[in-house]
């Protein structure tokens, strides 16, 4: 099956890729899905399964993702080691889904294709590792 030291979920982009070259090349078995067409299957989920840490790169666009969003909620479910990177986002903010983030959530809301429960699975998530200790990066530190 899938093994990984690190499962590294983010909607993509130049952070994301640096660290997860940063992390590979110092030995960490990580792996990094980006965005997907709809239908294809889902390996991320194997991948979670074996991987012994987490790593959310939360950033305006996370929860715009669904797929960011089904990997928050198992993360949490899972119960193992979450570290979240708020990326350019107040981890204030996560945790009450507001601002850009609460347009996203508004969104999913109005989408007959999600279900109520689902979303507020997803926010309950977006919630709980908002509480979680984690790096706060703003575009001049990095």
């Amino acid at each position: 099956g899938f093994r990984f030291d690190v499962f590294l979920s983010s909607t993509g982009g130049d952070f994301a890729g640096s660290l997860y070259d940063s992390l590979s090349r110092s030995g960490v078995r990580t792996f990094k899905e980006e965005e997907r067409t709809a239908g294809q299957d889902r390996p991320s989920d194997q991948a979670m399964d074996g991987s012994d840490v987490f790593i959310a790169i939360l950033s305006e666009s996370y929860p715009g993702s669904r797929r960011c969003l089904r990997e928050l909620a198992k993360m949490v479910a899972s119960g193992r080691v979450i570290l979240p990177v708020f990326l350019d986002v107040d981890p204030s903010d996560v945790r009450r889904q507001r601002g850009p983030l609460e347009r996203a959530f508004r969104e999913h809301e109005r989408d007959r294709a999600v279900e109520k429960e689902t979303v507020t699975e997803w926010r309950e998530a977006m919630t709980a590792v908002g509480e979680i200790k984690g790096y706060h990066l703003t575009d001049k530190e990095r």
